[in-house]
């Protein structure tokens, strides 16, 4: 399969689906609330397979990767033992891209009439840029890039930079994709309640940067429920020049008996 026909895909196209929630679907299924999201899901890897199976019957088109924290800072706070090991932050984003491979390329062997693409995921770090943090823009760039290259190793069809909070981090993200190929990217930002990113960036600056970087798309992501997050993508119709998506949560997020 060709990551171009993904590009071919979004021009010839009124509406793509993607897929829906994972974490919480996990959760249910037995994986913990704390510990490494990312090892859990390689030992149980049938969940994950029964999950994305479920998806691809509903209607989805494209699966993400479970890769959304596996950057070498995520993985470290999530005291994953090889995080500060390129060769395993390569090692794990090829081996969860692998997983979510597999089941779509059974689904389309069992389903000719349909085409699936794979998403390899890219999502924030939890830490902060500097000089608001201690992270610089190079090293933000090399961990995405270590993804990036577990992804491709796989063979994802295209990229999703998601639930970012911060535009600069979100370039870094792009910046690290460009370096290594030219495989489609999917932006998507989250906001706050005043209808920004967290490092103050409105929806409208956000669009205009990623599509001036040449991503094939943009679009919101968890934030609100879907009205309030269709509310602040309806402005951008008139000025977008690319597709815009949406991915809201179900609702507000609600804390009960210490789960999300």
């Amino acid at each position: 399969m060709s990551h171009l026909c993904f590009s071919q895909l979004l021009t010839g196209r009124t509406a793509v689906v993607l897929d829906g929630a994972t974490g919480t679907h996990l959760q249910e299924a037995g994986m913990a609330h704390a510990g490494c999201p990312e090892a859990w899901v390689l030992d149980h890897p049938d969940v994950l397979r029964k999950l994305q199976l479920a998806y691809m019957q509903a209607g989805s088109e494209v699966i993400y990767a479970f890769t959304f924290g596996a950057n070498r800072y995520k993985l470290s706070q999530t005291k994953f033992a090889g995080a500060q090991d390129p060769a395993a932050v390569i090692d794990i984003n090829r081996r969860l891209s692998e997983i979510s491979i597999q089941v779509r390329d059974t689904f389309e062997n069992q389903n000719p009439d349909r085409t699936i693409y794979v998403a390899g995921d890219l999502a924030p770090t939890g830490l902060f840029l500097q000089p608001a943090g201690d992270l610089s823009f190079n090293d933000l760039v090399d961990a995405y890039r270590q993804q990036v290259l577990g992804q491709l190793a796989a063979g994802v069809d295209l990229f999703v930079i998601e639930t970012m909070m911060d535009l600069a981090q979100t370039r870094a993200a792009i910046l690290a994709v460009r370096s290594l190929c030219d495989h489609p990217i999917l932006a998507s930002m989250t906001v706050t309640e005043n209808g920004r990113t967290l490092s103050g960036n409105p929806p409208l600056s956000c669009l205009l940067t990623c599509a001036g970087m040449g991503v094939a798309a943009f679009g919101l992501n968890c934030s609100f429920g879907p009205e309030k997050l269709n509310q602040l993508i309806v402005p951008l119709l008139s000025v977008s020049t690319i597709p815009l998506f949406l991915k809201p949560n179900a609702g507000l997020p609600q804390l009960v008996e210490g789960r999300t």
